[in-house]
């Protein structure tokens, strides 16, 4: 089986997230974040683009903690394009308030930048309308891996934890 070409980047994430499986998985017996509890913030990173993650990662990094999901919006003319609609319908609709704190246009696009739940699952709580962008790969993978995804996800996240 041959898989897309990675930048160094993705792999250097992967393999940081990966340990961070293993570091906390030693430490409790909890899942890497809470999707309960997770409490989303935006930064605004120059004129109409906007980062959005949680409120402690800041002291989660300064203490070599994994810190849970994050995306971005851009603000256009006529509309707004979402990274990541994130795991469940709590977190995609801190999402969508964080959006109409900065700007009353539709979410007119999202993009999922993978094809983990964590990046994508919020897909289904979008306005309707919005026009899902994501590699064919990621298409492929969501349409025939959803269940194997959802085990992997609650194996790794808690069951119970993305409402």
């Amino acid at each position: 089986m041959s898989f897309p070409r990675k930048s160094p980047v993705l792999l250097g994430s992967a393999a940081l997230l990966l340990g961070a499986f293993t570091t906390v998985s030693v430490h409790a017996n909890e899942p890497v974040w809470d999707a309960n509890k997770v409490v989303l913030k935006n930064q605004k990173l120059a004129d109409g683009v906007y980062a959005y993650y949680p409120t402690n990662a800041e002291e989660y990094q300064a203490k070599g903690l994994p810190v849970a999901t994050s995306g971005g919006f851009v603000v256009g003319d006529k509309g707004v394009l979402m990274i990541d609609t994130m795991l469940n319908k709590r977190l995609n609709a801190q999402v969508q308030k964080l959006v109409r704190d900065v700007t009353d246009q539709p979410i007119a696009y999202a993009v999922n930048t993978s094809f983990h739940g964590d990046h994508s699952y919020g897909n289904m709580y979008l306005p309707e309308g919005t026009k899902i962008i994501q590699h064919q790969v990621t298409k492929d993978y969501i349409d025939n891996h959803f269940e194997a995804d959802t085990q992997f996800m609650m194996q790794n996240f808690g069951q119970g934890r993305g409402n």
